[in-house]
């Protein structure tokens, strides 16, 4: 692929930005590296745009300083920039400062070149995990904050025997999710619907949720018991699930987030600056934290308690011994109201079972899963 056009206006920016060796260094590496995914007939637009985008920022940066900076950033892969101001190509060219315009390229790049087919309910194919080669299928459904990635250590063990897919559910930050996202366990049901659909699956499977993931498996089961074979619910919600915040109205600070943090895990070393990090940015970011208050008051509002005896799926229940969240009782509650339920309690385990004890979780699948397909 020629990418000649891209180099020579890269020489014009790096010219533009003599006195700025660092972002101009980044600048002649970075968006070749993206703009070589691009089909030919997209570089000399793109290149355009870049050229517009930087005389514009040079032209006006010394009105802006810092302050202006970046909340959200859709790149390749889903990579999220944790800053604080939210900036979109809509708006004027100047508003961008120049040392955050390395994030604002890929913005601009990624939203009008490469931006992934989504579901009508923002659910992407390409950030669904699907794994494995067995003929009977296993859906994962990860909680709040959570993303496919927490069903890593339960996926690779199984690969052999079962294909497991483990979708990113639409409540992470992409997109306008506070005027375009889900508003109920309703919509993201319907999301998880499209998912299977997309993924043509067509024999009964099981489906396995956590906290979150386990109320959008019941509802979907209430939904479509036809399609489900059998039912894992790790720490649910449905039936009671303490606020995360405790009714404590939430501050914006690292030190309230790491308490968050420490309710969810048992073991304290998951509780990692990195982690408080991630979380600690996506309050910072207001219109999504008010999304996510929304998701948390719809998952309050949908209790399913009248509905369970609906529901004659075999279930399997992994409960955390010391979950904070959805305490034991709460297990024993489902327990109690599901006509085909077992249940298992995890030492040393809190309200992610999956990622606090996947060993033990394996375990109790790869008995439980047979059954289910017999």
């Amino acid at each position: 692929m020629q990418l000649q056009p891209l180099q020579a206006a890269v020489m014009q920016l790096q010219r533009l930005l003599v006195q700025r060796s660092s972002l101009a260094s980044w600048l002649s590496a970075r968006p070749v590296a993206l703009l070589a995914r691009l089909q030919q007939p997209h570089q000399a637009a793109v290149t355009q745009l870049l050229l517009l985008q930087l005389q514009a920022v040079v032209a006006t940066k010394e009105s802006y300083g810092e302050q202006c900076s970046l909340r959200r950033i859709d790149k390749p892969q889903a990579v999220i920039v944790r800053t604080t101001a939210f900036f979109s190509p809509a708006m004027s060219l100047g508003n961008c400062p120049l040392l955050r315009l390395r994030h604002h390229l890929c913005y601009m790049i990624f939203k009008h070149f490469l931006t992934p087919a989504a579901t009508p309910n923002g659910l992407r194919c390409e950030q669904t995990v699907d794994r494995g080669t067995g003929p009977n299928t296993v859906v994962m459904l990860h909680g709040l904050f959570g993303s496919p990635n927490h069903w890593t250590d339960i996926i690779e063990p199984l690969t052999d025997d079962f294909r497991l897919i483990a979708p990113q559910l639409p409540i992470d930050r992409s997109g306008n999710r506070r005027s375009d996202g889900a508003r109920s366990i309703s919509d993201l049901t319907d999301a998880i619907a499209e998912v299977i659909d997309a993924k043509q699956i067509q024999s009964p499977f099981v489906l396995c949720g956590n906290s979150l993931g386990g109320l959008i498996s019941i509802d979907y089961t209430l939904r479509y018991p036809e399609r489900i074979c059998g039912l894992v619910l790790a720490g649910s919600a449905g039936l009671y699930e303490r606020s995360l915040t405790n009714g404590v109205k939430p501050k914006p600070s690292r030190e309230f987030v790491r308490s968050v943090i420490s309710d969810i895990f048992y073991d304290d070393s998951l509780i990692t600056d990195e982690l408080v990090e991630e979380w600690f940015g996506l309050i910072q970011d207001r219109d999504y934290a008010r999304f996510i208050l929304r998701i948390s008051r719809a998952t309050r509002d949908r209790n399913v308690e009248k509905e369970l005896h609906q529901l004659t799926t075999p279930t399997l229940i992994l409960w955390g011994k010391h979950d904070e969240i959805t305490p034991p009782k709460v297990a024993e509650q489902f327990q109690q109201q599901l006509p085909s339920a077992q249940l298992h309690y995890l030492d040393h385990c809190g309200h992610a079972p999956n990622l606090e004890q996947p060993a033990l979780f394996t375990e109790h699948l790869k008995r439980f899963l047979p059954t289910c397909f017999a």
